[in-house]
């Protein structure tokens, strides 16, 4: 074995060695005896408020016992039945069914701008945000009709339906 190597696992146990050592404890103190706790305001707050529940369950349950009702509600065979005559049957027509109105499109108005008198509507819809101006289409879905203070007014150009979008 060379000296070098000697060196190195000497000066390497040596660090062992005292890593170790300090790892240990440095002594015996005294143990100290645990302190009674005392009773905190948050504790007593705590016993008021139980009495205060108590208090309460206690005035749930009733003091006098129920009258005894005129009529029994489940005797469905002690009284007669009377009968009104019967309407005559008038031959309406059926209503018409209400029409079907289409869901709202999945687009919101999130925000409006304005820069030297051009309005943009800031809309959000398919993960997007798109930033539209009048006479721009939106989503390759919606022609922009109109943008003034309160919303915007879209055209859907499948249907040629009107859609109104207003900040909520």
């Amino acid at each position: 074995m060379n000296i070098p190597r000697a060196v190195v696992i000497g000066v390497g146990g040596g660090a062992l060695v005292a890593w170790l050592a300090s790892a240990g404890p440095s002594g015996t103190r005294p143990i100290e005896p645990l302190r009674p706790s005392r009773a905190d305001a948050i504790d007593m707050k705590g016993e008021e408020l139980a009495a205060e529940i108590a208090r309460l369950h206690s005035r749930l349950h009733p003091t006098s016992a129920p009258e005894q009702p005129e009529r029994n509600l489940f005797d469905f065979g002690s009284h007669a039945v009377h009968t009104a005559p019967a309407a005559p049957v008038a031959t309406e027509p059926a209503p018409a069914p209400a029409p079907i109105v289409p869901p709202p499109p999945p687009i919101r108005l999130v925000g409006m701008a304005e820069d030297g008198g051009v309005r943009t509507a800031i809309i959000s819809g398919s993960g997007q945000l798109f930033f539209v101006k009048e006479g721009e289409r939106l989503a390759d879905r919606y022609d922009v009709a109109r943008i003034d203070s309160d919303g915007v007014d879209l055209v859907d150009t499948t249907d040629s339906r009107a859609v109104r979008l207003t900040l909520k």
